[in-house]
Formats: structure tokens, sequence, C-alpha cells
């Protein structure tokens, strides 16, 4: 059996990110494939776990920065200053202790012993390990974008005219160096790979993200609640036109002379949604906020809603993993303002979507999903079961050996 050593800074127990590699964990060797995981440990779990279908290597790293508690204490002037350090140290990758605690044990403990290493960003400077890899040991690398690095087009905090310059003329040609050393790249989006192409003669393959069957399949038909409810799941991105959803949805209650609840699961609200939810005093809609929960608790509270809500990230080819999420519980989904992109066509395929573009637009079929739920007391969408399975996360393990090594089974 083939051996691929695949490097994540994220994995299980951990944030979202990590659900990428875990899936590769679980079923690659479904495949005749043996994976083994290097990733970082939390708390007490450093050390090597051995299971019938690989392993994993928890190594203590210094945390990246978004992870890290010195730099949440710190003043806002002084998180910046702090966080334009860290950057360059990411760009200069040997001054970064994270990659040198990757780079480090990869090379001690594990070079030796695999035949292919597959490493997923973010943080991107992990990158620089395949590259390493290349030259030292004539190795073959993967390289996985999750979302882009130097090219994106998603908004930066803190970055300055000089940076974004710095990053379009000299990091850019850094992360090029690195990741034309792999021998294939992967990603979540077609539009993803169209920019990756931009930057790499390499082969770029989409492999996009997916949910996982038996996490879901127990909820599928929970009981709803008695009031029409809609749910937002996760991070709020500045981007993002919640608090135009949230009014959106109000005025077509109102105008129903109708009540319903909208919930929030472990969102960060910014400081301008955080003002509208303060505020919110609304006869017609409820707002209810929960904190970050895990994840089988999360998937119960949402089963029981009736619709999902996502809303656009302001650029093309985002797919937030809590599309893949909605289409594992086959949960309709109000997406407002559309993305008009990878989300909508997503959603229409599945035949669970409710996508809009302007406001009036939204209004107005909100208020048909009202007059609905009125009558029938349910929300009626027939899923296409057969394209929605096709993002179960064993099927994609098998797409993603399909389209990196052709192997079939």
């Amino acid at each position: 059996m083939k051996k691929i050593v695949i490097i994540s800074y994220f994995f299980p127990p951990g944030k979202t990110p990590g659900n990428r590699a875990l899936s590769w964990f679980k079923f690659f060797s479904n495949f005749g494939i043996y994976p083994i995981i290097l990733t970082k440990a939390h708390e007490d779990n450093a050390g090597v776990t051995k299971f019938e279908n690989g392993e994993v290597h928890r190594i203590n790293s210094a945390p990246i920065f978004s992870e890290n508690s010195f730099s949440s204490k710190l003043p806002s002037i002084a998180r910046i200053v702090y966080y334009k350090i860290y950057s360059i140290t990411i760009w200069l990758s040997k001054y970064d202790k994270t990659f040198q605690d990757f780079n480090n044990y990869f090379f001690d403990k594990l070079s030796n012993e695999c035949d292919y290493l597959l490493i997923t960003g973010s943080p991107f400077n992990l990158f620089k390990i395949g590259y390493n890899y290349v030259n030292r040991e004539n190795g073959k690398w993967i390289a996985d974008y999750r979302d882009l690095w130097n090219s994106s087009e998603m908004p930066r905090h803190f970055d300055s005219f000089i940076e974004k310059l710095y990053r379009k003329f000299i990091a850019l040609k850094i992360e090029k160096k690195w990741v034309n050393s792999a021998f294939h790249v992967t990603t979540v989006s077609d539009h993803l790979g169209h920019k990756l192409r931009m930057i790499t003669s390499n082969k770029v393959s989409v492999i996009e993200n997916g949910f996982f069957e038996e996490e879901h399949q127990n909820f599928i038909r929970s009981e709803k609640e008695n009031e029409l409810t809609f749910v937002y799941v996760g991070t709020i991105y500045k981007t993002q036109q919640i608090d135009l959803c949230l009014n959106a949805i109000n005025d077509a209650f109102e105008r129903e002379s109708a009540k319903g609840k909208f919930i929030f699961i472990g969102s960060s609200f910014n400081r301008k949604l955080k003002t509208v939810i303060d505020n919110w005093d609304s006869p017609h809609l409820e707002i209810i906020s929960y904190p970050r929960l895990l994840k089988r608790e999360c998937i119960k509270i949402q089963s029981k809603c009736h619709i999902g809500i996502m809303s656009s990230y302001g650029v093309k080819g985002i797919p937030a993993s809590k599309l893949y999420e909605f289409l594992g519980l086959r949960q309709p989904v109000l997406l407002f303002p559309s993305d008009n992109d990878i989300i909508e066509e997503t959603l229409n395929k599945a035949n669970l979507g409710y996508c809009f573009s302007s406001y009036d637009e939204a209004v107005e079929g909100i208020q048909q999903i009202i007059t609905t739920f009125s009558s029938e007391k349910e929300i009626r969408k027939t899923p296409n079961v057969e394209f929605i399975n096709t993002f179960s996360r064993k099927n994609l393990a098998k797409k993603y050996l399909e389209k990196v090594f052709y192997l079939k089974k």
C-alpha cells in the first residue's frame, strides 16, 4: 500500500478547515493509499496514534496568528504591528516557528517512509516543506488550496498599499516558486482553479469540500420548530450583508403580519451587525444567538430550523463549508444577497435554493415562503439527492485519488 503524508495545521479536534484532511484520513485507505497525518497538537495530545487505516502525528507547534492568545490581548494598534511582523515571517518562512516545527519533524521522522506528500493550506508557508522535499529528496508533493494565498480577492485585515504591492510583486513570486515544484495542485472551486492556473504550469484539479454522511443522516427528518425559523451558522465576514438579510426577512414577516425566528450559531458579530442586533426590537422576528457549539449539537439545532441562511462574500469562487452542511441535511437555503456564482449554482442544482439579488425581490420571495408555511406548516423542496450525494466526503476522497493519482476502484 502506498503511503502519503498529509500536512494539515488544522485537524480534529479543531476548526472546520481540518475536515478536508480528516476526510482523506478516513477514506484514502479504501482505495489503496495509507494516510499519515502531520498536524498541530491540541493541549496534551502530542504524540503518534496508529489506526488500522492510517496514523496521526500530533506535534507541539507555535500557534499561527489567528490562534495566538498573546496577540489577542494586545491593543488594536499593537496588534496591527504584531500582525505585520508576523506576516513578514510567514513570507520568509525560515524565521517562522510554525514552519520550522513542521519542516523539522517531517524530515526527521517521515520523509523517508512516504511515497507522496500532500500539504493543505493555510498556513501556506508550509508549502515550502514540499519545495524542500523536491530539492532534498527528489520527492513528489501535492499543493492543496482551501482558498487562495497572495492572489486572493478576499479583503485582508490591516493591509497597506505597500503590502499589497509586496504581495503582488515579491510574495507571489515566492509562492509560484514553491508551488511549481509540486506535481499536482488541487483546490475547491472552478474559479479558484482558474486563478491558480495563472500562477502555475502544473495540472490543477478541482475537488470540492463536502459533508460527512454519518454526521447528518440521523437529523435529516428532525422535527421542526413551530414558528418559521431561519438559521445562520458560523463566522460572519465583513463583506457579508447579513444585516440586509435580517431586515428583508423582518419586512416580509411584517407585511404578512406573521412571526418567526432567526437563529445565529457560533457567529462573532462585527461592530455594525452587533449594533443592529443589540438594538433589535421587532414584534415579528425574534433573534436568538448561540455560542460556538460542538458540531453534533450545532447540527441538531440547525436541523430543527426550516431554512438556512447564506450571503455573498463579495467575491467569486468561495463555496463556504456551511453550504455543504446544508446539503448534508437536505435543508432549503435562503441566499441573499446572492453570489450569482458557485453557491447559487450549487443550491439550484440541489433544488434547495431561494436565491435573490435585490432587496425587493428577496422580500417578495420570503413573503411567498411565509404564506406557504402558514397554510402547510412546512417548507416543501424536493432535494436532488443524486447530485447532493456527489458531495459526500467518501465520494470526494475517491474523486481526489482519481484526479491526482488516476486510481480507480
